[in-house]
């Protein structure tokens, strides 16, 4: 499973390209973000001030869905309830039902990542911990002294819900935001 995410500003010339872009910058009418990826991108962004408005279901989807729209929860969090009370759509970010956000809420959710990108390390994760992993080696008295420093240090870091932050460390995971960045300040898009 993944999102595909479709730009709702279509320009003349988009028309004849709307291909799964996978986060190519040469198509900005289609982005894409795997399933663990983008419920990390929602954290990220709610993390650096993001306020959800909510989703918006398509007519024809809210009769397959058995509600409107409206309803103040609003799903970043990956409910499997797909309907507030009453069934009432709940606004949910992480459903592939067609659902659109507005215009204000893409512009939102791009200056929220914007700021997060000075919080996100250039360095990716993977590197870092090697890079730590070797310090306490080098600083310890024998193996099991440098494993005990190792699980002190990690067991918290292994154990935490994931930091999107550390999540997208390194360029070519910076390089996707800033893309996601361009993307939705084209306006609102709809989630497949």
């Amino acid at each position: 499973m993944s999102y595909d995410l479709i730009s709702n500003v279509q320009l003349e010339t988009d028309k004849d390209t709307l291909q799964a872009d996978r986060g190519n910058a040469s198509h900005p009418t289609r982005f894409w973000f795997s399933i663990d990826e983008w419920p990390l991108v929602l954290k990220l962004a709610q993390m650096h001030g993001w306020k959800p408005e909510g989703t918006q279901l398509a007519l024809d989807a809210e009769d397959t869905a058995g509600g409107g729209n409206g309803g103040d929860a609003v799903d970043t969090a990956g409910s499997a309830d797909t309907a507030g009370s009453a069934g009432v759509w709940g606004g949910s970010y992480l459903l592939n039902r067609m659902q659109s956000v507005t215009d204000s809420d893409a512009a939102a959710l791009a200056n929220a990542v914007e700021r997060a990108l000075e919080r996100i390390p250039a360095v990716p994760i993977d590197k870092q911990l090697e890079n730590r992993r070797t310090l306490y080696l080098e600083d310890s008295d024998g193996p099991e002294d440098a494993v005990k420093k190792i699980l002190e240090r990690f067991t918290d870091d292994f154990t935490k819900e994931a930091d999107p932050h550390l999540e997208f460390s390194g360029p070519a995971h910076k390089e996707k935001l800033e893309r996601f960045i361009v993307f939705c300040r084209r306006g609102g898009f709809t989630i497949a």
